[in-house]
């Protein structure tokens, strides 16, 4: 383990697998998780790659403020751990809200330090609106009833999405249930509640549409079908990418992660 401060003086924790001579894979994980989230993918890869975890901004280790928590800072942030690290080209791995950071990032600072990308669960736009109905979330009203209740019930609120993110029918053992559930409620519901504010009202299209590098984007097969046309909806929007499916909803990286593993190899090659 280890931390360096970002150019704001906020100090994010990281740790890194395998050897620095290796191709470099950073993992971002989703709103509300922490970086041990990717322990499967830290052991099952650092044998072919420098696999680095890192806690953003208000997540795990990292420091807990609402200092500048919003996606664009947490793209700088990113491209501070890149020149912290200095790493000239990377594979970038993002899980929900990693992937927007990961996109804010493209925005922001372009390819050239970016070989690859995997987005885990991805989302462009999670509010539909004219010419885009596959936001999971209807419209403003719905978005607000939903950060309410995050915001004011977050104990029972945690769990319930959670049971959503598994996906239907998944078996979920209760060691990895309870390893996940546990982390998932230490978070503060307002520093939560501030990065999804920001979450749900982004609009990555033209983002997507501007990448050139390659793209893999998995999610759960598992899911109800309007979250699979979501998918591939958001599949058409890049220029370059490829998508697969695996059991486990949105932690599929977690609760598949031998196939998942296999997969991020053969798509890196």
């Amino acid at each position: 383990m280890a931390f360096f401060c970002t150019d704001d003086d906020f100090k994010l924790y990281f740790d890194e697998y395998g050897g620095n001579d290796k191709p470099a894979i950073i993992f971002i994980y989703d709103l509300g998780c922490k970086r041990s989230f990717f322990k499967k993918q830290a052991e099952g890869l650092k044998s072919d790659y420098h696999v680095i975890t890192w806690d953003y901004r208000a997540h795990g280790m990292a420091d807990h403020a609402h200092k500048q928590l919003n996606f664009e800072r947490l793209a700088k942030d990113l491209d501070n751990l890149l020149e912290h690290l200095r790493l000239p080209n990377v594979i970038l791995a993002g899980s929900g809200a990693g992937g927007t950071i990961i996109l804010n990032y493209l925005r922001l600072f372009g390819e050239a330090k970016i070989e690859k990308i995997i987005l885990m669960d991805a989302s462009l736009k999670e509010i539909q609106t004219e010419g885009w109905s596959y936001g999971m979330l209807g419209n403003d009203h719905e978005a607000v009833d939903y950060m309410t209740e995050m915001t004011y019930d977050w104990k029972n609120f945690a769990p319930r999405l959670l049971e959503k993110m598994f996906g239907e029918g998944t078996t979920v053992s209760e060691e990895d249930k309870t390893f996940i559930t546990d982390r998932f409620l230490d978070n503060n519901n307002t520093l939560m509640m501030s990065l999804m504010v920001g979450y749900i009202t982004e609009d990555h299209r033209k983002t997507a549409q501007a990448v050139t590098v390659p793209v893999l984007l998995t999610y759960g097969k598992d899911r109800d079908s309007k979250y699979i046309e979501r998918e591939q909806a958001i599949a058409r929007c890049f220029a370059n990418a490829r998508s697969k499916a695996f059991t486990g909803g949105t932690l599929h990286y977690y609760l598949d992660a031998e196939a998942f593993n296999e997969a991020v190899k053969t798509f890196i090659g």
